[in-house]
């Protein structure tokens, strides 16, 4: 389980694993949309922002 910020609510909100719509992986992180228990979509950021230094660091090894 883990908590969002539900507009709807106006509150946290605990949500399991299974309310979890997509996963997307970008350039700024990993995206979560996740759907409350009331019907809201929200999506969530998470993970680190890869830098092109670091991209590269793990090309060249």
């Amino acid at each position: 389980m883990f908590a969002i910020d539900c507009p709807q609510h106006r509150s946290r909100v605990l949500v399991s694993e299974r309310r979890i719509r997509t996963i997307r992986n970008t350039e700024r992180g990993i995206l979560l949309d996740v759907e409350c228990w009331c019907g809201r979509h929200v999506t969530l950021r998470t993970g680190r922002q890869e830098t092109a230094g670091r991209t590269r660091m793990a090309l060249a090894e």
